[in-house]
Formats: structure tokens, sequence, C-alpha cells
């Protein structure tokens, strides 16, 4: 999957060659499972297999592809492979299900490049305008608005669509951040509590000096 490897870890900073590298090699195994694929204006890579009722709303199966320096190469990518094997495996037993599934990879969800988590999904969720775009601006000085624009190969008139009305279930296989499996030597666990982490600008004003 466009792997950059380093002893210490995986190096696919959003939007860099080897994470754009990841989502097109992502959208050709979706391809030759005959799914059909897109990348939308944010890099999000969407694959749909059709149902049924291609009129119901979609089951979503996914996770990102992005990495934060150096990072695990299981991280986020395990939910985009393991997506891609429940299709294999479907389309294996010629089984078809009611309603149509959908695979995402979704883009710069780490927030090592922006200091913005999750900025895929919320452009797929319609929480991210343009003029957030033009003010999320990483190191370099280069803002989110400059970065896709430069990408030749997302669509921009395809812009968010997923609401809680088209989408029938959300499913993300992804690593434990932690070591509560390993301790009681369990293979998989069920999340029902997520973190909501929240980042704040404080400006502390006063005078320099020793605590005594």
């Amino acid at each position: 999957m466009g792997f950059s490897t380093q002893l210490d870890g995986i190096n696919r900073l959003a939007f860099t060659h080897n994470e754009l590298l990841a989502a097109l090699k992502f959208s050709m195994y979706c391809q030759e499972l005959g799914m059909s694929v897109y990348f939308d204006r944010i890099g999000n890579v969407i694959a749909r297999r059709d149902g049924k009722d291609n009129s119901l709303p979609a089951v979503v199966i996914g996770s990102h592809i992005d990495t934060v320096p150096e990072g695990g190469q299981y991280d986020g990518l395990l939910g985009v492979v393991g997506a891609l094997e429940v299709v294999r495996h479907l389309n294996d037993l010629k089984i078809i299900t009611d309603h149509p599934i959908e695979i995402i990879a979704f883009s710069c969800e780490e927030s090592a490049r922006f200091n913005v988590a999750t900025i895929g999904s919320k452009y797929l969720c319609g929480l991210l305008s343009e003029a957030d775009m033009k003010n999320i601006i990483d190191k370099n000085g280069e803002t989110l608005l400059e970065v896709i624009e430069t990408m030749a190969s997302t669509d921009s008139s395809l812009s968010s669509f997923h609401d809680n009305n088209n989408m029938k279930a959300f499913l993300e296989l992804h690593i434990e951040h932690g070591p509560i499996l390993e301790k009681k030597e369990k293979d998989i666990g069920v999340v029902t509590h997520i973190a909501a982490p929240e980042r704040l600008k404080v400006t502390l004003n006063g005078i320099t000096c020793h605590s005594g």
C-alpha cells in the first residue's frame, strides 16, 4: 500500500507522495473486486459495491491510510485492508447483500500535518467548508485548500454526500492504542466509548521568574 519504511516506522504523511500512492493502489484493489471508485475533492477514496436494492442506505466500512511520522504499520491501514477482505469474501461466496457496501479510505485523519485531526471524515460529513480549508495551515505555510487544489486525481465537483439518512452503519476495524487487550489476552474488543480530544490555544501573561 505504498509503504515508505524506516527502522522506526511508516511514513505516509497526508497528501504526500507515499500517501497518494497508497490511495491509488487501494483504488486499484477495489476496482479489481468489481467496485466503482472515485476520489472526492478532499482525497477520500470511496468504493461502492452494489446491493440488491441500491436505494437503501449503504453499510460503510473503512479507515484512514495516512500516518504520523514513523507511524505504526497497522494504524489505519488495518481497517482499509480488512474492509477489502470483507468484499473479497462476499465475492468469493457470490453473496449479494441487500444494502450496498462502501469502503472509504479517508485522507488526512491524523493531525500530524495540519494540527487538525479527522479532516477527511469531517469533509465527508459536510463539516469542513472552503473557508475552513483556507484557515488550516501546515508548518510550511501551505493551506489545506492550496494542497488539495494541486491534486489532479480528485474531482472538485464531488463534495460530501453522507449523512444519517443515507448511511445504514459505519464499521471500522482498528488497532488498540493501548495495552488492555494484550493484558487480558483478548484478540479483539468492541468499542463502547471513544476519546473526544479538544485543542486549545492558550495565552499566558506574566513575568518570567523562579518559583520562589
